[in-house]
């Protein structure tokens, strides 16, 4: 049904009609690829980053998507703050994002969220271009990469396709079965599903015909063939004589288990409340600005430190700022 991944990377450009986006990211991310990927409709224009396959930031020239006015659509910034950040951060040579940080005229934990919220909805807007061009050029490094789930990101974006986009799935007889394919990770613990996505699933379990599937209550029949689409390309699922077509592959020996290594209790971290605004705005304000920091000036040592007290001074930050102190798994990413 689709195109080998790496055939798709080696275009290098081309239209969404032709290589719809979902297909794009889900090759970008499978290859772990550092890329930049740029998008065009007419006079819309954004700049997809990424690292490892991971989406990581986007320029777009939509106003609502640049970081200023988008603070101030979400009452986090006033217009006047706005104009004043912008200014002084002129002056002062930073961008907008590294003064805000500096001077706190919002918290590191509420700039990152909204940061990764705008880079979402700017990259779901995309998913509606069907019409637009891409290309793939080299990487840019990005000043402070901001992190989504690519897989959930891929699944959600498949809901917003237009229908040309589907033809072929929307093709699919009802009477085809479809099924999990057999290596699969656990597709729970890769996407949020809603309730009645995760009743989908249990009926893909059990190998269900299409017909089947789009008679679950609460689903219509295109509802249905999106999330067909989208757990198929993200290889959770295909149809039955697919599966059954398959090689039978040799499972991997399984790794033993090691023993956790004993350490001592005063070089362990404290355990992080998830609602601790404090330490969530640490990590944070650290992440946001690791890479424009010397790294003698991350760890807090001087420049001709070496040896054991460079190594303590790393060992010390990692555990000090380790997001695995976190006991709620959101508050950890």
């Amino acid at each position: 049904m689709f195109p080998a991944r790496r055939e798709v990377l080696r275009q290098k450009s081309g239209t969404l009609l032709e290589t719809p986006l979902p297909l794009l990211l889900h090759a970008l991310l499978v290859e772990e690829r550092h890329a930049t990927l740029e998008l065009k409709l007419r006079n819309l224009e954004k700049r997809v980053f990424f690292e490892g396959g991971v989406p990581v930031g986007c320029e777009s020239n939509l106003l609502h998507e640049t970081l200023g006015p988008s603070l101030v659509e979400k009452g986090k910034l006033t217009e006047a703050q706005h104009h004043s950040a912008l200014a002084e951060s002129a002056a002062a040579g930073k961008s907008l994002q590294a003064w805000l940080l500096e001077k706190q005229q919002l918290s590191a934990f509420d700039l990152f969220k909204h940061l990764q919220a705008t880079l979402g909805r700017s990259l779901l807007d995309a998913f509606r271009w069907s019409d637009a061009t891409w290309k793939l050029s080299p990487a840019e490094d990005q000043e402070a990469p901001v992190r989504i789930n690519p897989m959930q990101l891929i699944f959600t974006g498949c809901q917003h396709l237009p229908v040309s986009a589907l033809e072929a799935q929307l093709a699919t007889p009802p009477s085809e079965v479809f099924g999990l394919l057999p290596d699969a990770p656990s597709v729970q613990d890769e996407l949020k599903l809603s309730a009645k996505e995760t009743r989908l699933l249990q009926a893909i379990k059990r190998k269900a015909t299409v017909a089947e599937l789009c008679a679950l209550p609460g689903f219509t029949a295109e509802e249905v063939h999106r999330r067909l689409y989208a757990l198929r390309l993200l290889e959770f699922v295909d149809t039955a004589s697919a599966i059954a077509a398959m090689p039978v592959r040799s499972r991997p020996t399984p790794v033993p288990q090691l023993e956790p290594v004993a350490t001592s209790k005063t070089n362990e971290g404290l355990s992080f409340l998830d609602d601790d605004e404090a330490a969530q705005n640490l990590l944070v304000a650290e992440f946001l600005s690791f890479r424009s920091r010397d790294a003698f000036e991350l760890l807090g040592v001087d420049v001709d430190t070496q040896g054991v007290a460079l190594q303590r001074a790393f060992l010390t930050k990692a555990n000090a700022l380790s997001p695995l102190r976190f006991k709620n798994a959101e508050a950890r990413t």
